[in-house]
């Protein structure tokens, strides 16, 4: 490979030698466009290049740089890109292995494998933990390669290095696979809620392997004096007829055990995901709606790994069962290190849902009198000399529940979270506590950290009781950090549920308060 190879080189090089298909017949999405897509973005957030209207293809925007006097995109700028886009990938790829080094773990010596189906040609695929593992590698292994050297000779052997990973990865069948994946990564969200909340948890397999596909039975748990069932891809009638001749098929289904076998009448919990490459809205809010009348008691959670559109959003409020149907846009591995809403949309739907807070809150409320749990004791002008920080959330009366929330995520770690269900500490990991969980508005919630560790600190707000909603005249959050800057952040848009206010960073000694794009900044 040529020193000289440029981004344009190395792009044709990844479509022809890895086999990429960015368009299928009649000009459709192909496997690989999300990938020149997230590639394209990328670019366009580091460098000054071609605008969307004015270049749609990746391959447009590099042969336009390429022409211009003094190209914007160098070859080195461009392959450090390609591989952070693949984090994600490799994000995805750990989390199964977790899950299937867990059921290993409960089997005992016998090899197990994971085993699921391609949308595509319906063929099985089946992996041992060894091959998923080397696999999972050689994605690690690229992202972990130090950045390119400045020394000109150097630099062209890491070009090399680098660009013969990338193509390495590129090519793997599990990358091409990864839209078969995406399911099966959803259904292991799944089954780590159901691991981490249940009173006790069982693997299940059939035939040496942990299956995701064809009506197999993933996992028993009991819960509340209850016993249920996880299942991949069950099929059963649908009630009352409808389009779908052979009956209903989410992607996942929780089923409480009942003696008579119904199985539609025993669903407490459908997961269904928006594949990829097939991205009607109306086939979606069919499917949901079959869902909802087929299993009249169970809740259904759609799934998408990009943001789901405002026409999505009015279909499924217009939908029959519409009060039992969610969405949850943006599910991906790597944003569910950084935010679990995944994880929290399962644990809140099956283990600690509505009817369970509410008797929290009123059990909270027969405890004390109103004076007493409208506020957590508000904050003094100077920060505790023992605090490194205090995150204030202030809210209205237009307001009930409003839930401060701290995600701690550390790149050797699982992410620690700090609610009003994890109080957390201060004497020990992860040095930060919620003093007080107020259930009533107008209030306060307080989350003090005692020492910062080598990590990143999300800090969220959910509107449990969603009564009313975020906006810049009903709450606000104060942030204060020892030896800097008080902020205090409103949100920029009303939220019905969740706003996200922003990111502490720690890096050494170095703090950094990063808010979230778009929302207010009132001081600082």
């Amino acid at each position: 490979m040529a020193a000289t190879d440029t981004a344009l080189e190395w792009w044709d090089r990844f479509c022809t030698q890895a086999g990429l298909e960015l368009r299928q017949g009649r000009n459709k999405p192909g496997r690989d466009t999300d990938f020149e897509e997230a590639l394209l973005a990328a670019l366009r957030a580091t460098q000054p290049v071609a605008p969307p209207k004015i270049q749609a293809r990746l391959r447009d925007v590099l042969r336009a740089d390429a022409r211009a006097g003094a190209p914007a995109i160098a070859a080195v700028h461009f392959l450090e890109t390609a591989r952070t886009v693949l984090r994600d990938f490799a994000d995805l790829l750990e989390d199964l292995l977790d899950v299937l080094a867990r059921a290993q773990a409960q089997r005992g010596a016998q090899p197990l494998r994971l085993a699921w189906r391609l949308a595509a040609d319906g063929s099985a695929i089946e992996r041992t933990l060894p091959e998923l593992r080397q696999q999972a590698d050689t994605v690690r292994q690229l992202l972990d390669t130090p950045i390119a050297p400045a020394d000109p000779r150097a630099r062209d052997l890491w070009l090399a290095d680098t660009g013969a990973r990338l193509l390495r990865v590129l090519a793997a069948p599990l990358w091409r696979d990864r839209h078969a994946l995406y399911p099966v990564w959803v259904g292991t969200r799944l089954l780590c809620a159901a691991h981490a909340h249940a009173d006790s948890f069982h693997f299940h397999t059939r035939g040496g392997a942990l299956a995701f596909m064809d009506g197999c039975r993933l996992a028993t748990y009991e819960y509340g004096g209850e016993q249920f069932d996880v299942w991949a891809e069950p099929r059963c009638a649908l009630a009352g007829g409808g389009r779908r001749k052979r009956g209903i098929q989410p992607d996942f289904r929780v089923v409480r055990a009942t003696p008579d076998g119904r199985r539609n009448a025993a669903t407490r919990f459908a997961l269904e995901c928006r594949h990829r490459l097939i991205r009607s809205t109306a086939q979606v809010m069919q499917a949901a709606e079959d869902y909802a009348r087929g299993c009249p008691h169970a809740d259904t959670l759609l799934v998408d790994d990009s943001p789901w559109d405002p026409a999505a959003r009015t279909a499924l409020a217009a939908a029959a069962g519409a009060a039992r149907l969610r969405l949850l846009g943006h599910a991906t591995a790597g944003r569910e290190r950084q935010h679990p809403a995944l994880h929290d949309s399962i644990r809140d739907l099956l283990f600690q849902g509505a009817p369970a807070r509410a008797a929290r809150q009123e059990a909270a409320q027969a405890a004390a009198p109103p004076a007493q749990r409208r506020a957590a004791a508000p904050l003094s002008d100077a920060l505790r000399p023992d605090l490194a920080a205090t995150v204030l959330l202030e809210w209205t009366g237009a307001l009930q529940d409003v839930d401060l929330r701290l995600v701690l995520i550390n790149d050797d770690k699982h992410p620690q979270t700090v609610a009003y269900d994890r109080t957390g500490s201060l004497a020990e990991a992860p040095y930060a506590q919620l003093v007080q969980d107020v259930v009533t508005g107008p209030g306060q919630e307080v989350i003090e950290i005692s020492r910062w560790g080598n990590a990143s600190y999300l800090i969220s707000v959910r509107n449990f009781s969603q009564t009313g909603a975020l906006a810049l005249d009903t709450v606000a959050c104060r942030v204060r950090i020892q030896g800097g800057a008080t902020w205090v952040l409103k949100p920029g848009h009303p939220r019905d549920y969740e706003w996200t206010v922003g990111t502490i960073t720690v890096v050494g000694d170095e703090i950094h308060m990063v808010p979230y794009a778009g929302e207010t900044v009132l001081s600082a």
